[in-house]
């Protein structure tokens, strides 16, 4: 009897190994989706839009020692920051996966990975190696604009 109970076993093994199978390929399928969908596509804190003949903000939006998030006229997204008194613009873009970085107080945080950044776009926490790049702005009649 113990033959013919081991093939009436084998198929409903062999079937749950396939479903498992499956189970974990669909898994890692949905995992590698969340992934790939988290890491590029943050939500920036809200942004300013403009960046034509007006500007992209009014200097008196950009407060002392603090940045705002903005978009320039193609889309992209800047942080406009003030310290020390002087005007920076820097591609919110994180040099690490290019997550977009926002405005977190007194300095610039990347959501995805935890990088840190100075108002003037140094490193200050990886696992960014380099820091944010510079956008050339100038100030004209209290707006700031593409240089």
């Amino acid at each position: 009897m113990s033959d013919s109970a081991a093939p009436a076993t084998a198929p409903f093994a062999c079937a749950r190994r396939e479903l498992l199978l499956g189970a974990g390929v669909g898994g890692v399928a949905l995992v590698a989706a969340g992934c790939g969908s988290s890491s590029k596509n943050s939500t920036p804190a809200p942004a300013a839009t403009g960046g034509g003949a007006q500007g992209i903000i009014a200097m008196s939006k950009v407060p002392a020692d603090s940045a705002v998030s903005v978009q320039d006229s193609t889309g992209r997204t800047l942080l406009i920051t003030q310290s020390g008194g002087k005007l920076t613009a820097l591609d919110a873009t994180c040099t690490h996966m290019q997550c977009t970085v926002g405005v977190s107080g007194d300095h610039l945080a990347c959501p995805c990975h935890g990088s840190m950044y100075t108002l003037t776009g140094q490193v200050t926490q990886g696992p960014a190696p380099k820091a944010l790049a510079t956008v050339s702005v100038k100030v004209s009649s209290g707006q700031v604009v593409l240089a």
